[in-house]
């Protein structure tokens, strides 16, 4: 029998990148987890995606983001994926803007004998149609007899609202929680406290002792403890 030569096939190959298979996939899925969600890596989803089981996905994902060679891949990967879609804050401000701006005065047309309206897109440019969320055509009959026509309505729905609402967010015009600062955007500082410790008043003690009864009476409170300090709080 011949005895077999060379090395054993690896696994995981390393490839140029300096990367495991199982690494180069992991990189890829997390970086398609990070576009999906804001920039934001979920590193169990990624696994998920990568092949793993459910059970396995948390181990594994953590187990990969330990590795520096991976998390520098992520990275790189991710700036490089941002630059090929231009996903950069001007661009979505820009988009954003172009939208918010683009009502819908640039499609509707007065008729000529002025008693209606109609949509003419054949004049528009290309970034006020990208502002059309949704355009439907319906086309039906009216009418009975000689009455009856063809009737074809156009509806549009602009992207108009959740753009201006996302720019006013941008600017900070509407705020969902409530922030501690003044309305110059200076950080609101609590109120200085005086502390100042009053002593309270001494009770006095009865010496006189009742009929029937060999002990002296004292008062409900107990004499034998100390008496103590109380804080009292102003504000200055």
């Amino acid at each position: 029998m011949t005895k077999p030569t060379g090395k054993p096939p690896q696994k995981h190959s390393i490839g140029h990148d300096g990367l495991t298979t199982a690494e180069r996939g992991f990189v890829y899925c997390a970086v398609q987890v990070m576009l999906e969600n804001g920039g934001k890596l979920n590193a169990s989803e990624a696994a998920r995606r990568a092949g793993s089981t459910e059970k396995r996905a948390p181990f594994d994902g953590s187990k990969m983001m330990r590795k520096d060679s991976v998390k520098s891949a992520i990275q790189a990967r991710h700036e490089q994926m941002l630059a090929k879609y231009d996903i950069s804050s001007e661009r979505i401000l820009f988009e954003l803007a172009k939208h918010a701006y683009t009502g819908m005065s640039k499609f509707v047309r007065v008729s000529d004998d002025g008693d209606g309206l109609y949509y003419d897109f054949s004049d528009a440019t290309d970034e006020e149609l990208d502002a059309l969320a949704e355009v439907t055509v319906e086309e039906y009959t009216e009418g009975k007899g000689d009455d009856k026509r063809n009737v074809k309505r156009t509806k549009i729905k602009l992207i108009r609202k959740e753009a201006l609402e996302l720019l006013g967010r941008h600017k900070k015009l509407f705020v969902d929680r409530a922030t501690l600062e003044n309305p110059d955007g200076s950080p609101l500082v609590p109120p200085a406290l005086n502390i100042e410790f009053i002593e309270p008043a001494k009770k006095e003690v009865s010496t006189t002792c009742p009929s029937g009864s060999s002990s002296p009476s004292t008062s409900s409170s107990d004499s034998s403890q100390p008496e103590q300090s109380l804080p009292q709080f102003s504000e200055i």
